[in-house]
């Protein structure tokens, strides 16, 4: 982009610069650029530079040369040819001085603009924003590993009677021929492929439940994080401006509370009643969207677990394989498992939540455990006051 120079300090210029380049040729000013200096004109004109393309740009002349115009936008400075320019309306001092203001005002959450004492609270921020940007990249791997998960039983049951056909044909003969041998090796072939996609089959799913995991674990993550932003803003507006400007402090944390509204419609929360005297949650909980049961809320159990007794309500397949799990008083036994389509909680709804069967309930009229790989993707608030445990999820439309 020969003839201009830009001055680009932080990531919002480079963004914005991006998008000049991303839209035209700044050779001629036909870009993002213009429209965005245009459609943030303000009624007080600054220095306005008329284009022989017939747009205009407004900001501030901050220095001029024989070659250029170096410009002022109000998010950053680039440089105009004068070959592109065909005139140029400077305005006064106080014109200036009003147009800045109006610029501060409309930026304050650009470094360029924030006001000294909170620029702490607007890196958090940006971070917060970059934290959001990878809890929806999480959510999306989520959902394309429950996709996954959930053809894989189809698919695994397909493999298994195509291998069963398959080796029906395993045999020759008592006096064999070239074409039964050659039939024979054929059907020897394929049944090796076919057990050999049916065990990649059973090694990707623990690998694929391990990344469905921590894309849920980092949502939670980010909802916690969001949580505690929402915290420190509120605290840190209380102290009032310090010495900052408190008319610019008001305006930063005006913009800041709108952004954060925003962010906060995209947590679900869910309220469930704490029982002080027995220092647990029970819930009930809608399973295969089929059946309700009682479920106790155990941080300490790694995985969800249902009875035997509930399985059969549910029709769930028997002779499933068994794996190793963490129960509630930390011990370790060996159970069989299965993967449930669906668990609701008070219209919190996960999709394949993987499961352990137990012989027996974990109490009295409990019918399972909601273990941490369901808890895992809420941030989980306990608010002994209001005897209430709060499950905040991340769940944007």
């Amino acid at each position: 982009m020969p003839g201009v120079c830009v001055a680009l300090k932080n990531r919002d210029d480079v963004m914005m610069w991006m998008a000049v380049r991303r839209t035209g040729r700044c050779g001629g000013i036909q870009s993002g650029l213009v429209g965005l200096a245009l459609a943030l004109a303000v009624a007080s004109q600054a220095d306005v530079l008329r284009l022989k393309n017939g747009n205009r740009m407004e900001g501030v002349i901050r220095a001029e040369t024989a070659a250029d115009y170096q410009m002022d936008l109000g998010f950053g400075t680039v440089g105009i040819p004068k070959a592109q320019v065909a005139g140029v309306e400077r305005a006064s001092d106080d014109a200036r001085a009003r147009w800045e203001a109006a610029r501060r005002t409309q930026f304050i959450l650009h470094e360029k603009y924030v006001p000294a004492g909170q620029r702490d609270l607007l890196a958090a921020w940006q971070a917060l924003e970059t934290q959001r940007a990878g809890a929806l990249k999480a959510q999306r791997t989520v959902t394309d590993l429950q996709q996954a998960l959930a053809r894989e039983p189809q698919e695994a049951a397909q493999l298994l009677a195509q291998e069963a056909s398959t080796s029906s044909r395993l045999s020759l003969p008592t006096h064999p021929t070239r074409t039964t041998v050659a039939q024979y090796n054929q059907a020897v072939t394929e049944v090796n492929e076919l057990r050999t996609r049916l065990m990649a089959l059973q090694q990707k799913a623990p690998e694929q439940q391990a990344a469905l995991d921590q894309g849920r674990r980092e949502s939670a993550r980010y909802t916690g994080a969001l949580l505690r932003f929402a915290d420190q803003v509120k605290q840190r507006k209380a102290l009032g401006a310090g010495t900052d400007d408190p008319q610019m402090v008001a305006v930063f944390f005006a913009a800041v509370e709108a952004r954060l509204h925003t962010f906060l419609g995209e947590i679900q929360q869910v309220q469930l009643p704490y029982q002080p005297d027995r220092r647990q949650v029970v819930v009930k909980a809608r399973l295969n969207d089929l059946i309700e049961g009682l479920f106790l809320v155990d941080t300490g159990a790694s995985t969800m677990s249902i009875s035997e007794e509930f399985a059969r309500r549910l029709n769930l397949p028997a002779g499933t394989p068994a794996a190793l799990i963490t129960l509630a008083d930390g011990s370790t036994r060996k159970a069989r498992t299965s993967r449930l389509r669906s668990v609701e909680i008070a219209g919190a709804r996960m999709a394949d939540v993987a499961t352990v069967i137990l012989p027996d309930q974990p109490g009295t009229g409990i019918d399972g455990l909601l273990g941490m790989n369901f808890i895992s993707e809420f941030n989980i608030q306990l608010d002994t006051e209001a005897q209430v445990l709060r499950l905040n999820r991340f769940a944007p439309p």
